[in-house]
C-alpha cells in the first residue's frame, strides 16, 4: 500500500493533527479486510466439529441476495476492483473544515473515476475504526463507487435493515450497492468469517508424520490455501503434531460444543500435549522489504497459557512479542511484530513456549497475516 496523501482545502491542518495517521490505519485496514473478503468469497468454508458449515455462502445471501453465479462473478470482480485500488494507488484524500463540521456525510467519491480521491467529512470522525458504520468501512464504500461505474447509494440505502431489504427483494441491485459491499465486509469481520488472509507456512497446520493425513471429514479442496505444518517441536517437548483423531479419544476441539477456537480454512490446532511443548517456526523477510513501515501481524491461541519470541538467528537473542494467560484457547490474541522485536531482512524465527498447566490436552494455533510485500521460506 502507498502512504496516503491528504489535501487541505484550507489552513486548518493543525486543527486535526492526527488525521493523516487515522486514514492511514483505516486505509490500511480496508485493504486488509477486503483481501479476507475475497479470501472467503474464492474458499466460504468453516469448520466446526467434523463437519462443513457453509458460513461464506449464507453471509453472500445476506447482503447480495439468493446465490447466483452472475451476482457472485459481480461481487468478486467489485472486490478485485477495490483491492487494486487501494493497494496500488496513493490513496488522496481531501478535507476542509467546512467538510468537517459537516454532520451529514461520512464520505464523497466520483464513480468510476478509479483516480483514489475521497471527500472526509464530520461524521467520519465520530466513526469506529471498527464495527458497523466504522472508518475503514468508508473507505470501502467510498472506493467502491469510485472504481465502479454502476456501483450507486441506491436510493440513500444506508441502514443495515435496508441494505438486507435489498438483498431479499432485488438482489440484481443489492450487487450495484455500496452499502452492501461495505456491509459484507464489516459484518463478515465482526462474526469472524473474514480475517486478514493468512501465510500458510507461518500459520499452524496439519504436521504430517509417519504417513498420517486428515480424515476424510476433514479433508480439504486442493486449491485451498491452510496452514501447512511447517511448525516444529522441540525433542523431548511433546510430539508436536496434529491433534488427537483416534476414536477412542477425540480431542475437545472435535466436540460440537467445544469452546476452543473453531479451525476453519486458514488454520488449524497443533498438540501440545506435555506439561511443557516448545514449538517454532522459521520465515524469510526479502531485501527490497522496507521494514521501517512494515510489520508482521497475526493472531495466536494457545492452551493452557504461553509466550511468543522472535528469536535473532545470528545471536539467539529472545525478545518478547506477545504474552498469553491462561485459559488461551477459546480466543485470539492479535499481535504485531516489527524492528523493535528484532525482526531483519533474511531468516527470522518465531519460538513458542506452550505450557499445559491444567494437564488433559492442550495445543497451539496461530494466524500469521500474508501481505503482499513480505514472503516466507
Amino acid at each position: 500500500m502507498k502512504p496516503v496523501k491528504l489535501v487541505w482545502a484550507d489552513n486548518s491542518a493543525n486543527d486535526y493533527p492526527n488525521l493523516q495517521k487515522d486514514l492511514e490505519l483505516a486505509t490500511e485496514t480496508a485493504l486488509r479486510y477486503v483481501r479476507g473478503a475475497l479470501y472467503v468469497l474464492y474458499n466460504g468454508y468453516e469448520l466446526k466439529s467434523s463437519y462443513r458449515i457453509d458460513k461464506g455462502k449464507k453471509h453472500f445471501e445476506r447482503f447480495f441476495g439468493a446465490f447466483d453465479d452472475g451476482r457472485y462473478t459481480t461481487v468478486i470482480k467489485a472486490f478485485k476492483d477495490i483491492h487494486n485500488e487501494l493497494s496500488t494507488r496513493q490513496m488522496t484524500y481531501y478535507v476542509s473544515k467546512e467538510n468537517l463540521d459537516s454532520k451529514k456525510l461520512y464520505g464523497s467519491s466520483q464513480e468510476n473515476q478509479a483516480d483514489g480521491n475521497i471527500n472526509i467529512f464530520g461524521l467520519y470522525l465520530k466513526a469506529p475504526l471498527l464495527g458497523q458504520d466504522s472508518k475503514y468501512g468508508v473507505i470501502i464504500h467510498e472506493t467502491s463507487h469510485n472504481v465502479i461505474d454502476h456501483i450507486s447509494d441506491q436510493n440513500a440505502t444506508y441502514s443495515l435493515a435496508e441494505t438486507e431489504a435489498l438483498a431479499r427483494k432485488d438482489p440484481e441491485r443489492a450487487t450495484h450497492c455500496a452499502e452492501s459491499y461495505e456491509y459484507y465486509v464489516e459484518f463478515g469481520v465482526a462474526s469472524g468469517l473474514i480475517t486478514p488472509v493468512p501465510d500458510p507456512n507461518t500459520s499452524t497446520g496439519w504436521v504430517d508424520r509417519g504417513g498420517d493425513i486428515a480424515p476424510p471429514s476433514l479433508s480439504f479442496p486442493d486449491n485451498y490455501s491452510v496452514g501447512d505444518g511447517k511448525f516444529r517441536a522441540w525433542a523431548g517437548t511433546g510430539k508436536g503434531s496434529y491433534l488427537d483423531r483416534s476414536s477412542g479419544s477425540p480431542h475437545p476441539v472435535r466436540d460440537a460444543d467445544s469452546n476452543w477456537v473453531g479451525e476453519n480454512m486458514r488454520s488449524r490446532w497443533l498438540d501440545a500435549p506435555a506439561d511443557k511443548t516448545t514449538f517454532s517456526v522459521m520465515f524469510n523477510i526479502n531485501n527490497s522489504v522496507d521494514l521501517d513501515t512494515n510489520m508482521i501481524r497475526g493472531r495466536w491461541a494457545v492452551d493452557d497459557e504461553g509466550e511468543m519470541y522472535h528469536v535473532d538467528p545470528q545471536t539467539r537473542a529472545e525478545t518478547l512479542v506477545s504474552k498469553i494467560g491462561a485459559p488461551g484457547y477459546g480466543h485470539w490474541t492479535e499481535f504485531v511484530a516489527g524492528t523493535q522485536h528484532g525482526l531483519k531482512h533474511g531468516t527470522n524465527e518465531f519460538r513458542f513456549y506452550i505450557r499445559n498447566a491444567g494437564g488433559g490436552p492442550g495445543g497451539l494455533r496461530v494466524e500469521t497475516e500474508k501481505f503482499q510485500d513480505w514472503s516466507t521460506t
